[in-house]
């Protein structure tokens, strides 16, 4: 499963695990968008029973 709703990280999840792959052109910057959008997906994936 692969979920593209955050506009600075990509989701997936395959046999219960979970990547979070950073996304920010050009460098990669940790700034409050994706901050916000990581810390979203963490607690989604912390929820998710399907993740081990």
């Amino acid at each position: 499963m692969t979920t593209n709703v955050y506009s600075t990280l990509h989701v997936s999840i395959e046999d219960g695990v979970a990547r979070i792959v950073l996304d920010n052109p050009p460098v990669n910057v940790l700034d409050a968008t994706m901050m916000r959008e990581l810390r979203t997906a963490l607690d989604a994936l912390r929820g998710d029973s399907s993740v081990r």
